[in-house]
């Protein structure tokens, strides 16, 4: 059994997180030239550029004629979706998914990352982000892709306990290996220098009891809450796929019950407005799960 320190070591074996990352992070999404950078960045992976222009191409965007050249893919799926879906490849390069066990975490993460970002984007307010929101919620569960890669023995002891959420995820974690993933995650991304703010977000994405004193009514403590409502949302229609034929407030109950309820603070979203987003959250998941050729989502 590695204890948290002895993957800590081995964390020194993960490739640096891709540059097509550090650069896309540091772009301004407001600015003049954001079109123009993204699609230089694409352009500078010929693998990125084939993906975009075959994703342009799918059933999902169903152009008239056929889409050839890398701008013409950027305009037909948007500049902010490209961000994602190269953003989503570049860290699939170091977790390149191989089991069905691991795809269904990248599907996991995929659909917390739309769930995050469509969140954020129906509750202006609270004034966080919605990419940022992407980014955290993709790379939320990072440490158990390294678990994944360097000691998938306790992650099968861990898929054999029958957890059912977030927290019971987080509970049997405790009880089989003395950490969370969470807290490992929290360490690949001080590994790879990533923003204070998603290393604080992957670090505390499984506290519900957040210190006022750090986190009450900051963009940091809104984010954090907003990638924990897109993780239970997740985690919900995981083991209820049927979730989404439910009557509306049979579904809308629940949300509040598993969803709506994750902390003591106001939460970012109610039962109602997180139903309006549910449909939005399967379907723009299953497209980017479909580009990325996982399968389906739901």
């Amino acid at each position: 059994m590695q204890t948290i320190s002895d993957l800590e070591r081995r964390l020194e074996e993960l490739p640096i997180l891709p540059t097509v990352i550090v650069r896309l992070l540091a772009l301004d999404a407001g600015g003049e030239d954001y079109f123009e950078q993204v699609l230089e960045l694409a352009q500078d992976d010929p693998t990125f550029a084939l993906r975009i222009i075959r994703l342009s191409n799918s059933a999902t965007s169903s152009p008239i004629n056929p889409i050839s050249s890398l701008r013409e893919a950027v305009v037909r799926l948007g500049v902010k979706s490209v961000t994602d879906f190269v953003r989503t490849m570049a860290v699939m390069r170091i977790f390149l998914p191989t089991t069905a066990e691991e795809k269904s975490l990248w599907v996991h993460s995929i659909q917390v990352a739309v769930g995050a970002k469509l969140i954020a984007q129906a509750a202006p307010a609270l004034e966080v982000n919605p990419e940022q929101a992407y980014l955290c919620g993709l790379l939320h569960d990072i440490g158990r892709f390294v678990l994944f890669d360097k000691a998938k023995d306790q992650l099968n002891m861990l898929e054999d306990a029958h957890w059912q959420s977030p927290a019971e995820l987080v509970q049997r974690e405790r009880e089989l290996y003395g950490f969370n993933h969470s807290e490992l995650g929290q360490r690949v991304c001080e590994k790879w220098d990533l923003p204070q703010m998603i290393i604080d977000v992957v670090g505390n994405h499984h506290e519900f009891d957040l210190p006022d004193s750090l986190f009450a009514d900051s963009p940091l403590g809104h984010l954090i809450r907003i990638v924990q409502m897109a993780d239970f949302f997740s985690v919900l229609v995981m083991f209820n796929p049927d979730a989404m034929s439910w009557q509306s407030d049979v579904f809308e109950k629940v949300l509040h019950d598993r969803c709506v309820l994750v902390s003591s603070s106001e939460p970012p979203l109610s039962a109602k407005q997180l139903h309006a987003q549910a449909g939005r959250i399967i379907e723009e998941s299953n497209k980017k799960v479909l580009g990325l050729g996982l399968g389906t989502a739901t």
